[in-house]
C-alpha cells in the first residue's frame, strides 16, 4: 500500500511538474524567450531582437533569418493562437500580421543546394491530417526581390482554412500589388542584321520567317494531346478584391480594381465572377472548364475599351466547345464598331482547320471626329485551312463627294501563294479591276494587273474633272531562294526582271488625256525606258532613254497651254532635259521657257531657265535664270536674273532684282567643301534702291551654310546710306534657332519723309538705335534687346498751307524680350507740351501673362492734337495721368488717377461751344469711376460714370450725363436750350441710351425741303469711284434707347411758309434696327402760307407713330377774317399721313367751292363768270412764286445782288407780280407787272435818312413821294 501511494504520488507530482512546465513555457514570456532562445541556439541562421508576450499572443520585433541564398528581415511579428483548440486537433491562429517584411533570394545559390522540397514527389497529395484555421492574415509592406525580379506588397488582410484536401480562402484584399519581371531582350545579331539590310531585305527575312511558323504549324497540330489535370487539393475563394496592381515587364500593365470569386473542385474550374478595372477599359468575365476528357468549357466575357480612339466601345465574347476538339467563338462589337464576328476552329486537327465569319452594317474612319471614310453591309468569309484556304468580301464603300462604291474581292491562298482572283470596285459610271498573285516559295514573284473603265478622278480632285480608261501591268521578283535568305541574312533578296506597263487614256479638263510606255528593271539600279509618253490636251511630255552605269535620259516638255492641266493655270511652257554621263558624276543639260504664265493673283510675262549642271569639279557648270514681269496685287517685280557659273568647289552667283520699290544687286564668289559639309560664300558687292535710298554694302561680307545641321551664318554687315550707316554684326539661323544684331547711329529722319503723308513731314536725328534679338520657329518666342534713343524731332503737321510743329525734346524706349517676360520702358518729353513716361512688364507669356507697370502723362496739352483736326477745329487743356498696372492681359488692373483740366473744344460740327471743363477718372482695380463738369457759352453738362472689367469679355460702361438750359446753335437754322438728363450705357453687344431731353425755348428755320425728307428710291443703286455698288455699312454694335423730348411752350417753327409756336411730348424708341418716333406736337399759333395767302393757324396737330418721315397731319388754317368781306370765314384743312396729305377748302357759312376758293384767294365774292378763270390764274401764280423763293435767292447769289425777291402783291383783278432788288446799300428797284391787265410799273426808292425815303412811282400815273417810317 505504501509504496501503491508512493507510486501515485510520484506521478501525480510529475504530472504536476509537467503541466507547471508547459503553463511556465506557455503563458509566461519567460517561457516563450526560453524556448525562441533555444531555437536560435540550434538555428544559428534565426536572429530575434526582441520578444515580447506569451506564445498564445506573441509579438517578435527584428526577426530575421539569413542563409548564403535567402535573406528574410521582418520589423514586427505578432502571432496569437488559441491554445483551446488543439486539445480539438486543430491549429486555430486567431491573428497573424506581419510588418515591413524584406525577402531577398541568389538565386544562383538557391539552385546549389539539394533542397528536399525540390527533390520531393511532385505528384504527392497535399492533405493535412489536422484543419488548419488562419482568421486574420495581415501583411504590410512586404518585399520579395531576386536578381532580376522584384515584387512588392502594400497590405494583404485576409483569413484561410485549410482541413484535409480543402483549401477555403476567406474575403481578403490586396492593396498596392507590384510585379516587377525582366524583360526579353532581343539576340544583339539580329538586331545588327537588321540595321543594316535595306527595307526590301528586312521584308523578305520577315516573309521568310512567317513562311517558316506556317510550315510548321500546319506540319502538326497545334494542341497536343491533353491528359486529365488531377489536384489534389479543393480551393474555394470567396473573394479576393484587389487593387492598384501593377505589372512591369516587357509590357505594362495598370489594374486598378481587380475582383474574382470562384473555385477547383472535382477536375473543374469555376470562375462566378470577375472582374479587373484598368485604364484600357472594363473587364467582367465568368464561365467553366473541365480540367479533363476533351476539355468542355463555356465562358461569356463582357470587355468596354477607355481608350481614346475606340473610347466606350463594347466587346462581347461567347466561347464554347472543347479544347481538344471544336471551338466556337462568337465576338460581338457594339459602340463606334458595331460587327459580328463568328469564329470555329479545330486546335486538335493537322492544317488547323477554320471558318470564320464577318459582318457590319457600318463601319467609320476615323472613329472620332469628321468622318473621311464609310464602309457599309460588310460582308467577309474565310474557310479552309491554313495550306488551303479561300476569302470572300463583299462592301459599300463612300467617302465624302464621291459616289458609293461596291467592293467585290475573291482570293484564294496556301503555305506558298496567294491569288486575287478579282478585286472589283464598282459605281454607277466607272470601276476598277485587279487580278494577281503573290508566291513566295523560291524568292517572291509578283504579277499584278489594274483594269480601269471611266475612272473619274474629280471624285478624288474635284477641281480635275477626268474619265480614264485602259490599264497597268506590273510583274517582278526577288531573286535567290528561301534556302539562300536562310543562309545569309545579311544579302537578302534582289529587285529582278521588274516591268510596269502603262496604257491610259481618256480625258482630263474635258480635254484628251493618254499615257503609254513602258519601264523595264533586270538589274538592281539599272533602268531602261523605250519610251514614255504622256499627253493632255495639247501638251506633252516624253521620256526616252536608259539609267545604269551611264545614264542618257531625256525629258522633252511641250506644253502650248497649260490651262488644260491646271483650270487656275494659264500660259505655256516648253523645254528640254538632257540627263548624261556617269552615274555617279551626272551631267544635267536644260533649256526651259515660259511665256504668259498666271496663276491665281501671280502674273509671270516671261520665265528662261539656261544651263548645264555637272557633278564633278573638273568641269565648269553655268546656269542662267531670268523672270520679266512678275505681279503679285501691288507687288511688280520688272526683272529677276540669277546667273551662276564655276564648279561645285569654286562657283560665282550674281543676282539682279528690278522691282517697284526696291531693287538691287548681289555678286557672292562661293565654294561647297563636302569633307566638312559646308557651302561658304562671300557677298562682295550689293547695293539697294528703296525709297528710304541707295543702300550700299561697304566692305566684303562672309557667308557660312552648314547643310546637314542646317545653320546659316551671316557675318559682319555695314549698309551705309547717305543719311545713317547700319551696322549688323552677324546674323546666325540654325534649323529652328537664329540671331541677329542691328545697329544704327545717327538716323537722320528726314529720309522717312517720302514714305509719310505729304501733310506731314519729320525731321530730326535719332541718335542710336539697337536691336539684338534670337529667335526660335518652334515656340515662335524671340529673345533680345531693342533701344532707341532722339533728342530734338520735330513733326510738322500742314494746315491750310502753314505747317505747324510737334516738337519732341527727347525719346527713350527700351524693350527686352525673354522667354518668361517683356519688359518695355519709354520716356517722350513733347517740349512745351507735356511728358509721357511708361514702364511695362509681362511676365508668364505661355500662361496667364502677368501684367505689372506705371503709365504716367505729366502736363500734357491736348492742343497737340490740333494739327490732325480739321479747319474750324480747335482744342485745349491738360491732361495729367498717373496709372498703376497689375494683373494679367486677360484682365487688367488699373489704379491711380486721370485729369483733364481747362478744356476749351470749339467745332463747327457740334453745335456745343465747350469752355472751361473738368473731367476726373479714378481707377480702382477692376473698377473706374467718373465725374466731370462740362461748360458751355449758356449752362453746364454734370457727366458721372462708372465702368468695370472683371470679365474682359463681360464689361460695362454707364455714363449719366444732366444738362441745365445748354444753348445749341447750328447756324443759321437752329437756335434752342436744351436740358438733357441721359444715362448712356455700352456693353460688349449692345449700347442702350435712356432718358429725357426738355427743350424750353428754340427757334427753327427751313428754308427748302430737306433732303432727307424724301426716302431714296429702293431701285436706285450707289456707285464707288470704280463704278462698283458700294457695300453697305451697318452699326456693329446693336443700340436700343428709348428717349423723350419734351418741347416747351417757347419754341416757334418758321418752315417753307409755316410759321407758329409748337409744344408737346415725343418718345424716340430704337430697338436693333427698328426706329420708331411716338407722341403729338401741337402747333398754338401761327400762319401758313398757301395759294399766295398768308393764313392763320386755328387747329394744327402733328401725330407720329413710329414711322419719322409720316406724321399724320391734322391742320385748320383760315383767311385772315379782317380781309375777307360779307363775314364770311374761308380756309384750308389739311389732314392724312406726309407723303399723302388731304387737302380742302372749307367755309363758313357753307360756300360752293368756286366761291370759297374766290373768297379764299381775293377775300370776296366771284363777279363774274369769266373770274372763275382768273381765280385759278391767281392761285397757280401765288404757288409758283411761294415755291420760286429758293431758285431767286441762287440767282442773287450768282449775280452778287442783295435782297433778290419775287412775290405776290394786290388781290383780284389788280393782283400783280413783283421783283425787287437792292442794287446799291441805300438804292432800290422794284418792278411789278399785272396779271389781267398790262399795266406795268417801275419804282425807285432812296434812303436819305434812316428813316426817311423818296421814292419816284412810273406806270399810268407819274409820282414823286417822301415816306417816313415811324413805330407807336
Amino acid at each position: 500500500m505504501t509504496g501503491c501511494k508512493k507510486s501515485l504520488i510520484g506521478i501525480f507530482t510529475f504530472a504536476l511538474m509537467l503541466s507547471c512546465s508547459i503553463f511556465f513555457l506557455v503563458e509566461t514570456t519567460m517561457g516563450a524567450k526560453l524556448i525562441l532562445h533555444s531555437v536560435m541556439r540550434s538555428m544559428p541562421a534565426i536572429h530575434i531582437q526582441k520578444i515580447d508576450g506569451t506564445l498564445n499572443n506573441l509579438t517578435l520585433t527584428r526577426l530575421s533569418y539569413t542563409t548564403p541564398s535567402i535573406k528574410v528581415c521582418i520589423k514586427k511579428v505578432h502571432l496569437a493562437l488559441r491554445l483551446s483548440y488543439f486539445i480539438k486537433s486543430k491549429l486555430y491562429v486567431n491573428e497573424l500580421m506581419l510588418h515591413n517584411v524584406d525577402i531577398c533570394i541568389n538565386q544562383r545559390q538557391l539552385f546549389k543546394i539539394n533542397n528536399p522540397l525540390i527533390n520531393a514527389r511532385k505528384n504527392k497529395i497535399l492533405v493535412t491530417t489536422y484543419p488548419i484555421i488562419l482568421k486574420h492574415i495581415s501583411l504590410h509592406n512586404c518585399h520579395f526581390q531576386t536578381e532580376n525580379s522584384i515584387i512588392s506588397l502594400t497590405s494583404f488582410i485576409g483569413g484561410l482554412n485549410w482541413e484535409k484536401n480543402d483549401v477555403t480562402v476567406t474575403p481578403s484584399c490586396i492593396q498596392g500589388l507590384i510585379i516587377a519581371l525582366p524583360k526579353i531582350t532581343i539576340n544583339s545579331s539580329k538586331k545588327n542584321v537588321q540595321k543594316q539590310n535595306d527595307h526590301i531585305g528586312k521584308i523578305a527575312i520577315h516573309a521568310y520567317s512567317v513562311y517558316e511558323k506556317l510550315q510548321t504549324l500546319c506540319a502538326h497540330t497545334i494542341m497536343p494531346a491533353l491528359s486529365a489535370l488531377d489536384l489534389s487539393i479543393t480551393v474555394h475563394i470567396m473573394q479576393l478584391l484587389c487593387e492598384k496592381v501593377y505589372y512591369i515587364g516587357n509590357g505594362e500593365l495598370l489594374m486598378h480594381r481587380m475582383f474574382i470569386t470562384g473555385y477547383i473542385r472535382n477536375k473543374k474550374l469555376q470562375i462566378d465572377h470577375l472582374l479587373i478595372d484598368s485604364p484600357q477599359g472594363i473587364l467582367n468575365a465568368t464561365g467553366h472548364i473541365t480540367l479533363s476528357g476533351s476539355f468542355p468549357l463555356k465562358f461569356i466575357i463582357h470587355n468596354i475599351i477607355h481608350q481614346s480612339l475606340l473610347k466606350n466601345e463594347t466587346i462581347t465574347i461567347n466561347v464554347s466547345g472543347d479544347v481538344c476538339n471544336t471551338l466556337q467563338w462568337k465576338i460581338q462589337l457594339s459602340g463606334q464598331i458595331e460587327a459580328l464576328i463568328n469564329l470555329q476552329s479545330n486546335l486538335s486537327v493537322i492544317g488547323l482547320p477554320f471558318s470564320m465569319q464577318f459582318y457590319s452594317s457600318q463601319l467609320l474612319w476615323p472613329f472620332q471626329g469628321l468622318v473621311k471614310y464609310q464602309a457599309k453591309d460588310i460582308h467577309c468569309i474565310v474557310s479552309g485551312k491554313m495550306n488551303n484556304y479561300t476569302l470572300l468580301l463583299t462592301a459599300e464603300l463612300n467617302k465624302p463627294h464621291m459616289p458609293p462604291t461596291n467592293l467585290t474581292v475573291n482570293g484564294t491562298g496556301d503555305l506558298e501563294k496567294c491569288a486575287i482572283r478579282k478585286l472589283r470596285l464598282t459605281t454607277l459610271q466607272d470601276s476598277a479591276e485587279l487580278q494577281g498573285k503573290v508566291n513566295w516559295c523560291n524568292g517572291i514573284n509578283w504579277y499584278g494587273k489594274v483594269t480601269l473603265s471611266g475612272i473619274d478622278i474629280s471624285h478624288f480632285y474635284a477641281k480635275l474633272p477626268s474619265k480614264i480608261n485602259g490599264k497597268i501591268i506590273a510583274r517582278g521578283s526577288l531573286s535567290h531562294s528561301i534556302q539562300s535568305i536562310q543562309k545569309n541574312r545579311e544579302h537578302p533578296l534582289k529587285l529582278q526582271n521588274l516591268e510596269i506597263q502603262l496604257d491610259l487614256k481618256g480625258q482630263m479638263l474635258h480635254h484628251p488625256f493618254r499615257v503609254c510606255g513602258s519601264i523595264l528593271s533586270n538589274t538592281p539600279h539599272q533602268w531602261h525606258i523605250p519610251g514614255v509618253n504622256i499627253g493632255v490636251g495639247s501638251n506633252k511630255i516624253i521620256l526616252k532613254g536608259f539609267l545604269t552605269h551611264r545614264a542618257h535620259l531625256d525629258i522633252n516638255i511641250n506644253a502650248q497651254d497649260l490651262n488644260n492641266i491646271h483650270p487656275t493655270l494659264f500660259g505655256r511652257a516648253q523645254g528640254i532635259i538632257h540627263i548624261r554621263g556617269d552615274r555617279i558624276q551626272p551631267i544635267l543639260m536644260t533649256k526651259f521657257s515660259a511665256h504668259h504664265l498666271r496663276w491665281k493673283n501671280i502674273f509671270v510675262n516671261c520665265i528662261n531657265l539656261d544651263g548645264s549642271l555637272v557633278a564633278s569639279n573638273k568641269m565648269q557648270s553655268h546656269m542662267n535664270l531670268q523672270i520679266e514681269q512678275l505681279k503679285q496685287k501691288t507687288v511688280i517685280l520688272e526683272l529677276l536674273q540669277l546667273q551662276a557659273t564655276g564648279t561645285a568647289l569654286k562657283h560665282n552667283l550674281n543676282i539682279q532684282i528690278q522691282s517697284t520699290p526696291i531693287s538691287g544687286h548681289f555678286a557672292i564668289h562661293s565654294a561647297l567643301n563636302f569633307l566638312n559639309n559646308q557651302w561658304m560664300g562671300t557677298i562682295e558687292r550689293a547695293c539697294l534702291s528703296t525709297p528710304l535710298g541707295m543702300w550700299t554694302l561697304s566692305k566684303n561680307t562672309a557667308i557660312h551654310y552648314l547643310y546637314k545641321q542646317k545653320i546659316l551664318t551671316i557675318g559682319m554687315q555695314r549698309w551705309k546710306n547717305h543719311n545713317v550707316m547700319v551696322s549688323i554684326p552677324q546674323v546666325r539661323q540654325m534649323t529652328l534657332n537664329g540671331k541677329a544684331n542691328i545697329i544704327c547711329n545717327h538716323l537722320n529722319l528726314m529720309m522717312f519723309n517720302m514714305l509719310m503723308p505729304k501733310t506731314t513731314q519729320l525731321s530730326g536725328i535719332l541718335e542710336k538705335a539697337e536691336m539684338h534679338v534670337r529667335w526660335n520657329l518652334h515656340t515662335f518666342l524671340s529673345y533680345g534687346t531693342v533701344a532707341l534713343t532722339g533728342k530734338n524731332i520735330t513733326i510738322y503737321h500742314n494746315v491750310d498751307g502753314e505747317k505747324i510743329p510737334i516738337t519732341i525734346s527727347k525719346i527713350q524706349l527700351n524693350i527686352v524680350l525673354h522667354e518668361k517676360y517683356i519688359q518695355i520702358k519709354s520716356i517722350v518729353d513733347l517740349a512745351s507740351y507735356g511728358i509721357l513716361d511708361a514702364n511695362l512688364h509681362i511676365s508668364h507669356l505661355h500662361r496667364q501673362r502677368t501684367l505689372l507697370g506705371t503709365i504716367n502723362i505729366h502736363s500734357l496739352s491736348v492742343g497737340i492734337f490740333n494739327p490732325i483736326l480739321i479747319p474750324g477745329e480747335n482744342i485745349s487743356g491738360v491732361l495729367n495721368t498717373h496709372l498703376r498696372l497689375s494683373g494679367n492681359l486677360k484682365q487688367p488692373q488699373i489704379f491711380g488717377t486721370m485729369h483733364l483740366n481747362n478744356t476749351y473744344f470749339e467745332s463747327n460740327l457740334i453745335p456745343i461751344k465747350l469752355t472751361n471743363s473738368q473731367v476726373t477718372i479714378n481707377f480702382n482695380g477692376l473698377r473706374s469711376t467718373l465725374k466731370g463738369i462740362i461748360h458751355s457759352a449758356k449752362g453746364k453738362i454734370t457727366l458721372n460714370g462708372e465702368a468695370a472689367w472683371s470679365q474682359i469679355n463681360h464689361w460695362y460702361t454707364r455714363i449719366a450725363v444732366i444738362g441745365d438750359r445748354i444753348q445749341v446753335i447750328m447756324p443759321p437754322n437752329i437756335k434752342m436750350d436744351i436740358a438733357p438728363n441721359l444715362l448712356l450705357t455700352v456693353e460688349p453687344k449692345l449700347l442702350t441710351l435712356i432718358g429725357h431731353i426738355n427743350i424750353p425755348w428754340a427757334h427753327f428755320i427751313a428754308e427748302q425741303v430737306l433732303l432727307s425728307s424724301v426716302q431714296v428710291s429702293s431701285d436706285e443703286v450707289l456707285l464707288d469711284e470704280n463704278l462698283k455698288p458700294l457695300k453697305q455699312k451697318f452699326f456693329t454694335l446693336p443700340m436700343s434707347s428709348n428717349l423723350t423730348l419734351h418741347i416747351g411752350s417757347n419754341v416757334t417753327l418758321d418752315a417753307i411758309g409755316l410759321t407758329g409756336k409748337l409744344h408737346g411730348d415725343l418718345q424716340f424708341k430704337q430697338d436693333n434696327s427698328n426706329i420708331g418716333l411716338y407722341g403729338k406736337i401741337h402747333i398754338l399759333s401761327g400762319s401758313l402760307h398757301a395759294y399766295s395767302q398768308d393764313l392763320i393757324i386755328r387747329k394744327g396737330e402733328l401725330q407720329f407713330s413710329r414711322f419719322l418721315h409720316q406724321p399724320y397731319l391734322n391742320i385748320e388754317a383760315i383767311r385772315n377774317p379782317e380781309s375777307t368781306t360779307d363775314d364770311v370765314t374761308v380756309g384750308v384743312r389739311i389732314t392724312g399721313l406726309a407723303n399723302k396729305p388731304t387737302c380742302e377748302v372749307f367755309s363758313d357759312p357753307e360756300q360752293t367751292q368756286e366761291e370759297a376758293l374766290s373768297y379764299l384767294l381775293h377775300g370776296q365774292k366771284r363777279d363774274s363768270a369769266g373770274s372763275e378763270s382768273d381765280t385759278l390764274t391767281s392761285a397757280l401764280i401765288g404757288w409758283g412764286v411761294s415755291q420760286s423763293s429758293t431758285l431767286v435767292n441762287k440767282i442773287g447769289q450768282t449775280f452778287n445782288v442783295n435782297h433778290l425777291i419775287l412775290d405776290s402783291i394786290g388781290a383780284g383783278e389788280k393782283q400783280q407780280v413783283r421783283m425787287s432788288i437792292n442794287v446799291l446799300p441805300r438804292l432800290q428797284i422794284k418792278y411789278s407787272m399785272g396779271i389781267f391787265d398790262s399795266l406795268d410799273t417801275l419804282t425807285l426808292r432812296y434812303r436819305l435818312l434812316p428813316k426817311l425815303y423818296l421814292e419816284a412811282i412810273s406806270g399810268m400815273n407819274q409820282a414823286v413821294d417822301f415816306l417816313y417810317r415811324f413805330e407807336f
